[in-house]
Formats: C-alpha cells, structure tokens, sequence
C-alpha cells in the first residue's frame, strides 16, 4: 500500500474482516499516514440485555471493568496506562451493545490491546470496589436527573407500547444495584458470561501498521477473549402501538420548546444510513428549507435532530424544535415539508450523494472516529429512504412532547424524576409551505472564492507540513484565526451571534467532513476548520464572509436560549473568565450598537498543510494585511481568586493554577507534574472519594497563562468542599513526590517527550502547539526549549515547583457555580 493516497480514494478502501479461531470478529484499517492508533471493541450485550430486577447492571459492569483484571492492577490498568502515555480512553453502555475504545501513540498500541481484552476477559469484581464503584454510577444517576436529553429520552419511551425495554429505567443507582446481595452478585457474573466471550465481541482496530504486522497482532492477543457460546436474547418488543399520541413534561428552568417523537421500522442493514441521511436534510439551512420556512412562519426552528434508538431495524428519532409559540402549526408544516420531499424523491441519486460526503467525512476522522465507525459502516442502496419519508408522515408512528415550567405531577416509574402528563391529542391545521430541495453542497462544486475583498487587515502565519507526516495528497490541513474587537461585546453575544451567522456554512462544512470550533472571550471570537487541504480554501471563503459581515436580523436573534448542560461544561465553556473576572452583561444593548461595536476589527490566523497557492487563495480575501501582534497576556497576582457563573445543577469548581513564570525549565517542571498527578487526582477524588465522576486535572493554557486545571462536578459536597479536598490532595502529593526515585521521573519524561513529538508530527498538533504558543506571547523556539529542559529535569526541581503549587504563588484562581464562601 502506497504510503500517499489522495484522500478521495478513501471511498475504494475499507477494513479487513477477520473472524479468529475463537469466534472473534476483527475489523482492521491500516492508514500509513497516521501518527496515533486507535482500538475499539464492541460487546453486542447493553441495558436492554440485563435482568429487569437489577437496572443499571450492565452500565455498571462496563464501569469494574476499569477497575482491575487478573493481568493488569493499580496503574498498569488501562485507564492509567493510556492516560500516561498521552492518550484517551472511555466506555459507553447503550441499548443492545457496550463499547471500550482508546487511542494511543502507536508505540503503545499492543501494550494497550493486551489491556483491553484482559480487562474485559478476566475482571475482578472485588465486592469492596463494587461498593466504591456504585457510589459513582449513583452520582451519574443524579446529574443525568437534572439532564434535558436524558429526562426527553425518558419521557418518549413512556409513549412507546407496553413491553419495550426503551420505557424501563436503565440507567442504575445506588436502590437498583444490590451490590452485597449474593442473588445480584450471581446475576452480574451470568451477564459477563453471558455476553462477554469471543463469539459476541467485535474488535476494530486502526493504525499506521501494515495489513500483516495488524493481522499478527490481533492473532497473538485475540485468544484472550474466551471462545464463542450460544447467546440467547429476549424477545425484541415492538414499538408500537404508542400508549399516547402527547405529552406535557416539565423543565426546570427551560423555554417553552416543542419535540417530536416517531417511531420507525425500517430494514435492519439500511436504518443507519437513511436516518444519518434524513438528520442532515432536516437541518440543512438552504433557502426554501424546512427551516427556512418554519422562521419565516413565525413557528420557530428546527434546533436538534437525534436518533436516540436504533436497533433491528427499529428506530427513535427525536426532534427538538424552540421559538414557536404554535406547536399544532409548527408540526402541520414539518408535514407539509416530508410530502414534498417525498413527493422529490429520487433515492439513487440522493443515495450516490450522501455516499460521496461520507467518504468525505471519513477523511476528517481521528483514529478513534473511525475505529468506532467501522464497528457499523453504513450501507444502502437508497431504498430506505423511501420508507423512512413515508413512515415520517404516519399519524400512528408520532408523539408531541411539550416542555415547559409548569408544574406537573410525578411521572411514575420511570427511574428519573419525571413530572409529566398525558394529554389528548389535538386536530392539526392544514398548512401549505414553498419548498424546494437543497442545492449542492458549494464545497463540492469547485467554485471560486469570493472576489469581493473583506475589508479587515489580517495579520498570516503559514507552518509547513511536519516533515515526517505521510499523510495522503492534500489529506489534512488546519487554518485557525482570531477575531480581535475594540471594544468588548461579550463572550456570551460573540458565541450567539456566530452560532447564528454561521447556521448554513456549518452544514455545509459539516457534511464533508471539515470540522468547526468557535471560542469567544469577551473582546474576540476564535474560529477552527480543519479538514481536507484540497476543501480548506474554499471553506473559508464561505465562513469569513459569513461571520465578519453578519445581517441586523441576525443580531436581533441573540437572545434565544440554548439548552442547558452539565454545569462543569458551562464552567470550562467560559474558563476565560478563571482569569478575567466576571463577564460583562450587556444584555441591554441594542442590536445596532451591537452591530456597530462589531466592526472594528483585525485578523490573527495560521494554517499549517497549505501550499502557497492556497494560502494566497484565503489571503485574497482580505483588503490588507498587518504585522503579527504580540500578544497580551493576564498578569499573576499570589493568593486565591473566586469567580462565580450561574449554572444550575450539581456542585461544580473548575480550579486553574498558573505556573509562576513562562521559562522552559518552569513549564517542564509544570508538565511534569501535571503528568504526574492527573491519574492519582481521579482515583482520589472520583474512585477513593467518590465526590462525583466529572472529575480531571492537564495541563491547559487560558487567557495566555499555562499551568494545571483541575475539574470536579459532584452531586453531594459543596464547591467550597471541593477546594478543601483539592487542596489535601497537593498536600499529599507533595509527601509521595518526597519519596519518587530518580528512575520513575526519568520513565515519566520518556513518555512526556513521546506526547510531545507525537503531537508535533500531525497538522493538528502542530498547529495546536504554534497557536497556543502565539496567545501565550512565547518565542518559536520555546517549544524545543521546553523539550530540552525536561530531558533534564531533576526531582529537586519537581519537587520546587510542587511547592510553589502548594502555595499559590501565581495565584489559585477558581470559577464556580456556587458563591464566594464566608471564609476566602
């Protein structure tokens, strides 16, 4: 295999299937050109396959499964191994499947394999680690009672028919999961027996590796995986006939919105497929679309789409619509719409062109997207589609939910805390829309940029292509760029307003695989693509117009409330403020002052993986061009700063502790011990402690500043707590730090630098690494620098800069969603 393919001629490659002596299915893709691997393994066993008696098991059995196996205990589990050699690692439990995947330098790749099977092969399941393991699934349970997915989830399997496992609480807590009964124990092993061998496991596995040095591996390790058994299933229930037809449920704190629930039966190797084609259809913005003709109804938008069950060809599919105040109007044009597309339709030639941006998308994949792609690759011939349409239009197959603060009785039986009531159905009007089908994505017609120059100056910074990424021709390309204002609109307005100005562009870039970040601080907004080189140019010159000359309606639409999320995401969405101080409210502005403040501006942007051509292709966009700035970055001050957000739910503090100064030796030493303690920290405070599960501590850069962010969200003990443990645990490391011999750091900085060269090797992370270093105000060679001082490093320095930690010496500066405590 070449080791330079054009990225377009992904369509002609796919895995290799292999079926191992035990029964194991493995599917392996070798990329040449990748600089991580990545695993994933899938258990055909989820919460619809656990004993009604025990909801939650099988969720709580993906969580021991971390926890220990007969081969790997302590830190040589997976967990800690990939979290130090700079990888990622995670599980999800489903309805009819569980999957356990990582991603990891390629170095690691069988050290990470053998981890992964024994773990799911030979598990301990020691009784005294259940009992510390349930207390954390219980605090998943109480934050997910408080999520709106979670909580509309719930409520639409109460209107599907009576039987089906989509209505039974399956999410576990500390009532469903006995942990000390020995019937529980018994069916906990039954399950992992059952379900957890060879014959039920399909393995993915993606890497730069050939074919054969992939086949080998498998082989060597997939034995560890007891042989395949008979695997016999419950009955699948049907899903209709629905028990209600609407329903009225209870949000805390949330707008008036409006969702749909359908009910589907389509062909099982199809569903997939069809419901990923018909998610895109139903957000597309283009002119005379379905939303596009919900707005200019006055009936809202269109603002999710999800499939939140897909299983033998049965479906949920949930749609989530807000801004109408007419749900009956708003549901008679979504039909209105479904006819006329149905009425289009032309399956083959819709088929081919969801085929070629799938291709596209799988171009814009980590490692680990595809590995976990590849578990289920889509395959349709169209034909669904048809089906699809026609059932969306079925009275049978559809609930009404609406949401909103009224007060409403409990729901009961569902596990989470439901106040919800069934309601009649009412008669839907007869509405009449002007419709017309989606042009052609403009990233696929190989148009021109935009000749008309956008008049801001804008200052470049082109890195080449890592010298040893053998990516395909014109593969992978970032471009990133800053908007900076005069004067400060908020970070809140910027994040808005983009979200809205860019409705259309992000669909479309969506669709072909180029992904979109957008930042906001409170004087200037940051926008990430990254995706295929050959797509980059025109990609910009489809979002900058867009976002720097945004229409007076689209400034009216600010004011719409997004859904909310877990409180620790709010948090690290606005960690600008660890070290800003409070956000600035300017919700009285008015939309043309806002406007107004909106236009002086300049550029600061950097690509890394264009040639020259292209470069110039997205410089022409611009009237002119200005020097680098430098930058400017928060100034330090010891002691201890509390800044508080409102974010409703769970107890959550987001601690940042800058490094005392910006030197190579001290961020080396900084590294380090972030390193060092990110493992021990969520053992401690999530395993040990059990104060919640969103719970992390990296090193991170904000506001310019580098130094160890430390996460927790918890149920159960107050922001100000949190501190208190935070702080006992730095105490602590500081005596295990005492006791670290010289050969462990050195293992430590082998694996630190293996991070950092492995992220300089790939367009993202070199991209990553020169961006972050231009807003920290840092030298080009600051990065080798950094480098140079960790090859030596001494315990004496670590241990200097542990203190310094301890004592807050550039400042302890905390975000919270709960209020400054009495005594700081």
């Amino acid at each position: 295999m070449s080791d330079v393919i054009d990225c377009y001629s992904l369509q002609n490659m796919s895995p290799v299937f292999l079926r191992l002596d035990n029964g194991l299915s493995v599917r392996l893709f070798s990329l040449p050109w990748l600089n991580q691997s990545a695993l994933c393994l899938q258990v055909h066993a989820g919460s619809h396959d656990e004993p009604l008696e025990y909801p939650g098991l099988a969720h709580f059995l993906e969580h021991l499964l971390f926890l220990g196996s007969a081969g790997f205990t302590a830190e040589q589990r997976l967990m800690p191994f990939v979290q130090a050699c700079g990888g990622q690692v995670n599980a999800t439990t489903q309805a009819h499947y569980t999957e356990y995947f990582c991603e990891v330098p390629t170095f690691y790749l069988e050290e990470a394999l053998v981890r992964l099977l024994d773990m799911l092969a030979r598990p301990l399941l020691e009784e005294a680690e259940q009992l510390r393991e349930r207390e954390v699934v219980h605090a998943e349970f109480i934050a997910r009672s408080q999520d709106v997915d979670t909580l509309l989830g719930a409520a639409l399997g109460q209107a599907l028919a009576e039987g089906h496992r989509c209505a039974v609480f399956q999410a576990g807590n500390r009532d469903t999961l006995p942990v000390t009964d020995a019937a529980f124990q018994q069916a906990l092993r039954a399950f992992h027996q059952a379900f957890y061998h060879a014959g039920n496991c399909q393995l993915s596995i993606v890497a730069p590796l050939s074919l054969a040095d992939l086949t080998a591996l498998s082989q060597r390790h997939g034995a560890l995986l007891p042989e395949a058994q008979a695997v016999v299933r419950s009955r699948l229930a049907p899903l209709l006939p629905l028990r209600t037809e609407r329903l009225r449920l209870n949000l805390r704190s949330a707008a008036a919105t409006l969702h749909l629930g359908f009910a589907l039966e389509l062909p099982e190797a199809r569903a997939d497929s069809a419901l990923d084609w018909l998610l895109g259809w139903l957000l597309d913005e283009a002119p005379a679309g379905l939303n596009a003709g919900l707005r200019e109804s006055g009936l809202g938008e269109v603002a999710r789409a999800q499939v939140l069950y897909c299983h033998a060809g049965q479906a949920l599919l949930l749609l989530s619509m807000r801004g109408g105040v007419a749900p009956n109007e708003a549901v008679a044009l979504l039909l209105d719409w479904l006819a006329f597309v149905s009425a289009q339709a032309d399956p083959l030639a819709w088929h081919e062109a969801y085929q070629q941006t799938r291709q596209l998308r799988l171009c814009g994949m980590t490692p680990l997207a595809l590995a976990r792609d590849w578990q289920a690759p889509a395959s349709d011939d169209g034909g669904a589609i048809c089906q699809l349409l026609q059932q969306l239009q079925e009275p049978q197959r559809r609930c009404v939910l609406l949401a909103d603060e009224r007060e409403l009785p409990p729901w009961p039986g569902t596990g989470f805390p439901l106040k919800m009531r069934a309601e009649p159905a009412l008669p839907l009007p007869v509405l009449r829309g002007r419709w017309q089908l989606p042009a052609r994505n403009p990233l696929l017609a190989a148009v021109e940029l935009p000749t008309v120059k956008l008049a801001v100056p804008a200052a470049w910074r082109w890195l080449a292509t890592p010298v040893d990424y053998r990516v395909p021709a014109a593969a992978m390309a970032v471009w990133q760029a800053r908007c900076c204002f005069a004067e400060p609109l908020g970070a809140s307005v910027l994040l808005n307003l983009a979200h809205t100005a860019l409705r259309a562009v992000t669909q479309h870039l969506h669709n072909v695989g180029i992904s979109l970040s957008l930042e906001a601080e409170a004087a200037s907004l940051s926008v990430r693509v990254q995706g295929s080189a050959r797509l980059i140019p025109a990609a910009v010159g489809l979002l900058m117009p867009a976002l720097l000359q945004p229409a007076l309606a689209q400034w009216s639409a600010l004011a719409e409330a997004e859904a909310p999320s877990m409180p620790i995401r709010q948090l690290l969405a606005a960690s600008a403020e660890l070290m800003q101080g409070q956000a600035q409210a300017l919700a009285g502005e008015v939309a043309i002052t806002l406007q107004q403040r909106y236009r002086p501006m300049r550029i600061e942007a950097l690509g890394v993986g264009l040639d020259r051509p292209d470069q110039l292709r997205i410089e022409r966009l611009f009237s002119t061009s200005a020097l680098w700035p430098s930058a400017l970055v928060a100034p330090l001050q010891s002691g201890l700063y509390w800044r508080t957000r409102t974010a409703p739910g769970d107890s959550a503090l987001l601690l940042f502790c800058p490094q005392v100064d910006e030197s190579p030796a001290t961020e080396a030493c900084w590294r380090m011990l972030a390193h060092l303690h990110q493992g021990a920290f969520y053992q401690r405070l999530r395993s040990e402690l059990q104060l919640g599960y969103a719970v992390f501590c990296s090193y991170r850069q904000i506001q310019g500043r580098r130094g160890l962010l430390f996460g927790v969200q918890s149920p159960g003990c107050k922001a100000a707590e949190i501190l208190q443990h935070i702080q006992a645990f730095l105490q602590a490391r500081s005596a295990w730090l005492a006791g670290l011999d010289q050969a462990a750091l050195a293992a430590s900085i082998t694996a630190l630098l293996g991070q950092w060269q492995v992220q300089a090797r790939s367009c993202d992370g070199l991209a990553e690494q020169a961006w972050l270093a231009h807003l920290a105000g840092l030298s080009d060679d600051h990065g080798e620098a950094v480098q140079q001082a960790l090859q030596s490093l001494s315990l004496v320095t670590v241990q200097q800069a542990q203190q310094a930690l301890l004592e807050a010496s550039a400042g302890w500066y905390v975000l919270s969603n709960e209020p400054t405590p009495a005594h700081i």
